[in-house]
C-alpha cells in the first residue's frame, strides 16, 4: 500500500477499491483523496477567537447537503455571513434560496434561487437584494439563466423607502419597452 495511505484501511467492492480514514473524514477513490462525511461537516475552521468560521458538509468531494446549506461562512462576530446550498457539487434548492449572503448586523443582503446550478425560478424572483434596513433594493426574475418575465418587469429597482425607482422589461434576456 502506498505510504500516503498508510492509516487507510481498504476494502473492495465489485471492481473499485475504496480507502477510507474516518476520523479525518477523506475517502480515496482509485487513488485520488475526497472530503467525506455523511453524518457531519467536513470542515469546521474557527478563527483564533474560537469562533466559527466556516463549516463544510461534502460527499465524495462534492458539496453536499440536502436537509441544510452544505457551506456557511461567518463574520467575526459570529453572525452568518453567507449560507450555500449544493446537491452533488452545484448549487441547488428545491425548497427555498440556494445562496444567502447577509450584512455584518445579521440582516439579509442578497438572496439567489438556482436550480443545478443555473439562475432559475419559475415561480417568483431568482434574485433578491435588499438595503440594510431589509426592503428590497433590486428584484430579478430569471428562468433558465435568463432575464425573463412574462406578467411583469423582469428586474425592478426601488428607493430606500420601498417605492419602485425603475422597472426594466426582459424576454429571453432580450430587454423591450413596455
Amino acid at each position: 500500500m502506498n505510504s500516503e495511505y498508510s492509516n487507510f484501511g481498504t476494502e473492495s467492492w465489485n471492481i473499485f477499491p475504496v480507502q477510507y480514514l474516518t476520523n479525518n473524514h477523506h475517502i480515496a477513490l482509485f487513488g485520488i483523496r475526497y472530503r467525506h462525511n455523511i453524518y457531519g461537516p467536513v470542515l469546521h475552521e474557527k478563527n483564533r477567537n474560537g469562533v466559527t468560521k466556516i463549516v463544510e458538509y461534502r460527499v465524495l468531494g462534492k458539496l453536499t447537503c440536502e436537509h441544510n446549506s452544505a457551506r456557511r461562512s461567518f463574520y467575526s462576530n459570529g453572525n452568518l455571513h453567507k449560507e450555500e446550498h449544493y446537491i452533488n457539487g452545484q448549487l441547488h434548492n428545491d425548497h427555498g434560496w440556494s445562496i444567502k449572503i447577509y450584512y455584518y448586523s445579521g440582516q439579509i443582503q442578497q438572496a439567489y434561487r438556482l436550480y443545478h446550478g443555473v439562475l432559475h425560478c419559475s415561480d417568483g424572483p431568482a434574485v433578491i437584494s435588499y438595503f440594510d434596513s431589509g426592503k428590497p433594493r433590486r428584484v430579478e426574475y430569471w428562468v433558465h439563466n435568463q432575464l425573463h418575465s412574462c406578467i411583469g418587469p423582469a428586474v425592478i429597482h426601488y428607493y430606500v423607502d420601498g417605492n419602485v425607482k425603475t422597472e426594466e422589461y426582459f424576454m429571453h434576456n432580450e430587454k423591450f419597452t413596455k
